[in-house]
């Protein structure tokens, strides 16, 4: 897998940041066997305007050094959520400048007229956020394809609990910043994948902030005869049968 600029490396290092950071600052420890990654500062995820179905144009967001809080793209597409070495945020944080101990919390939240793109070379990934609304503030439901296929996501992981004593509330000022997996494949084949990831609530921004996955070699990239989807089936069946959300302990 092509190894983007600035970005943690390994679990190992994921362990070093947890033991070395404020307890303030929220760092994903990923599961036995994964990586985790940004969606900020990562070569391999993009941004693609939309025209109908089709990705129209890239969308280029501005290096590490000039990134900021704000809105980018065609129609405001991509808001971007940034700061660097804050003493706290609910958002992830991650060391994205090679050589320097600087962490950066970020995540974006994405309109209905750009798509996000991910490619891995691995057998497993989950998308993940850490901001949940369960009014109008984020959006409910996505649309993931895996190498153009479309695949489940998991039951009900976009939609927080509310509060009894919130349920009424009709501001949509519904907050939950618990770590949460909305999406994921697991028994891919070991290759080169393509994950791309749609907002489908008109207006209102789907919103994402790290990934996991299971890296891999490559090893079946010349070997057709392993089936993604038959083993993705059977995993998707059972994370819906349970409807529960995946979720990480808050360091």
């Amino acid at each position: 897998m092509k190894k983007f600029t600035a970005i943690l490396l390994g679990i190992a290092l994921m362990t070093a940041l947890a033991v070395s950071v404020s307890a303030e600052l929220r760092i994903i420890t990923p599961d036995a066997g994964y990586e985790v990654y940004p969606i900020l500062g990562n070569e391999n995820v993009t941004f693609w305007s939309i025209e109908g179905d089709e990705k129209s144009a890239k969308i280029d967001l501005p290096g590490i050094a000039e990134l900021t809080d704000g809105i980018y793209g065609p129609g405001d597409g991509i808001q971007v959520s940034f700061a660097k070495n804050p003493q706290s945020h609910h958002l992830p944080a991650f060391k994205l400048v090679k050589g320097s101990d600087d962490l950066y919390a970020q995540g974006v939240n994405v309109l209905n007229n750009t798509v996000v793109e991910i490619q891995f070379t691995g057998t497993a990934i989950k998308i993940g956020t850490c901001y949940r609304n369960g009014g109008t503030g984020s959006s409910k439901t996505a649309k993931i394809l895996v190498d153009g296929k479309e695949m489940p996501l998991v039951k009900d992981a976009l939609q927080p609990p509310i509060p009894e004593d919130a349920k009424d509330d009709p501001t949509g000022k519904v907050h939950n910043t618990d770590p949460t997996y909305f999406f994921v494949a697991e028994g891919l084949k070991d290759k080169k994948h393509t994950v791309s990831i749609y907002d489908l609530e008109q207006g209102i921004r789907l919103a994402l902030d790290h990934y996991e996955i299971i890296p891999g070699t490559g090893a079946d990239e010349k070997n057709p005869t392993t089936s993604d989807t038959a083993l993705i089936v059977s995993f998707v069946a059972i994370v819906s049968a349970a409807g529960v959300v995946i979720a990480k302990k808050r360091r």
